[in-house]
């Protein structure tokens, strides 16, 4: 068995021991929706995608709109729907998947991690295909600003990774001077 498939089995078997209404379900529904989808992207086989969307679905209705990690379940089946969509005669409509990424983003407020991982998938991805579909130049806008938004955020990223490296080099250096 793959390392995917074993982690999909332990998944799976830590979804049974979070029943509804387990207070922590959503996130065990996540975590084996995010493997079926990984699983997907790598066999194509339509049952992980098509449960995958489920279990996103199911997390998505277990987590209020209060909820911290809400985005979690939004990104996922965003991203599911997504990868639905790119599929010859897909009845997916481009609309949702656009309004879960936004809503997604939304929750990934400037300084949040993974505001960063949303960026380019709503900007290259979902955003670029409702364009192509429909020719809104409103959508080609909003995914240059989220492009110029994450080249920022990438800059900021490469400076504080250069600081820290600095920072380690400056450590070994005075660690080996007073050694």
């Amino acid at each position: 068995m793959s390392d995917l498939g074993e982690a999909i089995r332990l998944y799976r078997e830590a979804l049974e021991l979070r029943p509804a209404p387990h207070p922590d379900r959503s996130s065990s529904l996540i975590n084996l929706a995010n493997a079926l989808l990984m699983r997907f992207a790598q066999i194509g086989t339509m049952s992980n995608i098509e449960q995958a969307i489920q279990l996103f679905q199911e997390a998505l209705e277990l987590t209020p709109t209060s909820h911290a990690r809400r985005h979690y379940a939004l990104y996922g089946l965003g991203r599911s729907l997504f990868s639905l969509f790119r599929l010859p005669a897909s009845e997916i409509d481009i609309e949702e998947v656009v309004d879960l990424l936004q809503e997604a983003l939304a929750l990934r407020p400037t300084h949040h991690p993974l505001r960063g991982q949303t960026l380019p998938f709503l900007a290259d991805d979902a955003l670029e295909a409702r364009f192509n579909l429909k020719g809104m130049a409103e959508d080609r806008e909003e995914a240059v600003r989220l492009r110029a938004e994450l080249a920022e955020l990438r800059k900021k990223i490469e400076i504080s990774e250069v600081g820290n490296n600095t920072f380690r080099h400056m450590h070994t250096l005075l660690h080996f001077f007073l050694s």
